[in-house]
């Protein structure tokens, strides 16, 4: 009872400072797009409630998180649940794009998470769910009420990837961190690392240690055949020359681009930029072409001339595949609030470099305790030359058969599920 009424509380607080600040917020660009992002009316029926009761809900906040519950939501629908999708993250407009054109509305429903525009839009009102599954750690006040009125009438409240990763050592942040994890009925850490972390906390259990995000990868490293068939210029650019010289730089920002400053002209460099706002790739090929190097802009299926030594990649959703025909990849993020996903690139074969901000990162931190020797943290363009110098070693060879990796984990996937949904819906 408490917890809820602490709930209940932060609730009622948001709403009220949001409706307080509404004039101002109105006013503020990035916050008009937030409540234009919230209130889009464009999904018809996908976008309605369910008339009906319904098994569960997910709430996703970024790509990665997505890929993390992708296949129990996929398992889900192919089992004739129909299931709610909550989001936080315009970043995911393209999957619920590619949902609408898949599957039907009456087997998936999906809410934009009202946050500046929750005092007019209650998810609670919305959700017609019998237990809910939050990702890592986005505990947003009316997603734990949410959860807390299913769990009150015996749904569950289920944690997938539970990290406790720089939550805090002290009394206070501790004591926090076990009550907020308390309130859930079923947690599946994220990491060998993570069972560390909650074994300090004895009265929170889990259920088990599971990844879902690496069936995903090498389900997408199997069959990366298929995609790359479809970019064959490029193929053919990047593999003139040997493996150890040719470099992914993903999710990448303007500010990572110093770091390619005195690359000798003998590489392959491909670029994928985090964002295609205009002015960033301007800013980007400005900055490399006064480097020295010549570049060129690609999708991927136009041919790229054979003196061209960078190409800004304008193609979402195929670094994956693609890193598994290089030797080298940069993960872009580590100057500015951490770095983007190191496990795709890791499990492609490459030498993986990353800038300094990893402090969130449980990829980076589980790749340290797996193959440190294959991942490198730097800060300048000097320390970068020298990772891809004392690295060729780990970047000269092919990529590993992933069929019995992805056999492996499609039985330890499906275990999982059945130990997380248990009883007649499972």
């Amino acid at each position: 009872m408490l917890s809820a009424f602490i709930i209940f509380l932060s609730c009622t607080f948001q709403r009220f400072i949001l409706l307080l600040f509404a004039p101002v917020l109105l006013l503020v660009p990035p916050s008009r797009r937030r409540i234009a992002f919230e209130l889009k009316e464009k999904d018809g029926p996908f976008s309605q409630p369910f008339l009906t009761s319904v098994p569960r809900a997910y709430h996703l906040s970024s790509e990665g998180e997505w890929e993390q519950v992708w296949p129990l939501i996929a398992v889900d629908i192919a089992q004739r649940f129909p299931v709610e999708i909550i989001i936080t993250s315009p970043s995911l407009e393209k999957k619920l794009e590619a949902l609408k054109l898949n599957y039907r509305a009456d087997q998936v429903r999906f809410l934009r998470l009202p946050l500046l525009t929750a005092p007019f839009r209650c998810v609670q009102a919305w959700s017609q769910a019998r237990s809910l599954y939050l990702c890592r750690y986005d505990f947003y006040p009316d997603l734990l009420a949410l959860g807390l009125r299913l769990k009150r009438r015996g749904g569950e409240f289920g944690l997938l990837a539970a990290s406790l990763k720089n939550k805090g050592n002290g009394v206070v942040s501790h004591s926090v961190w076990r009550w907020v994890h308390g309130l859930f009925t079923q947690r599946l850490l994220a990491s060998e690392s993570e069972r560390i972390r909650f074994e300090t906390m004895p009265r929170v259990s889990y259920e088990d240690v599971f990844d879902f995000r690496s069936l995903q990868v090498i389900k997408r490293l199997c069959d990366s055949g298929a995609v790359l068939q479809r970019m064959p210029t490029l193929l053919t650019w990047l593999e003139a020359v040997p493996r150890e010289k040719r470099l992914i730089m993903g999710s990448c920002w303007p500010h990572d681009i110093f770091l390619l400053k005195g690359l000798s002209l003998d590489w392959r460099v491909l670029l994928a930029p985090h964002d295609f706002e205009e002015s960033g790739l301007k800013l980007m090929q400005e900055t490399l072409e006064a480097f020295g190097f010549k570049v060129e802009r690609s999708n991927g299926e136009v041919e790229i001339q054979a003196e061209t030594q960078i190409v800004l990649l304008l193609k979402r959703q195929v670094l994956v595949e693609l890193y598994s025909r290089a030797g080298f990849a940069y993960i872009g993020g580590g100057f500015g609030r951490s770095i983007h996903s190191v496990k795709e690139p890791l499990f492609a074969g490459c030498a993986v470099i990353t800038g300094p901000k990893i402090y969130r990162s449980t990829e980076y931190e589980e790749g340290m305790a797996t193959c440190p020797e294959r991942l490198r943290t730097i800060q300048t363009e000097k320390e970068m030359a020298k990772a891809l110098l004392e690295m060729t070693s780990f970047a000269k060879g092919p990529p590993a058969d992933y069929t019995k990796s992805r056999q492996q984990l499609e039985q330890a996937a499906l275990s999982i599920r059945t130990q997380l949904f248990r009883g007649p819906l499972a």
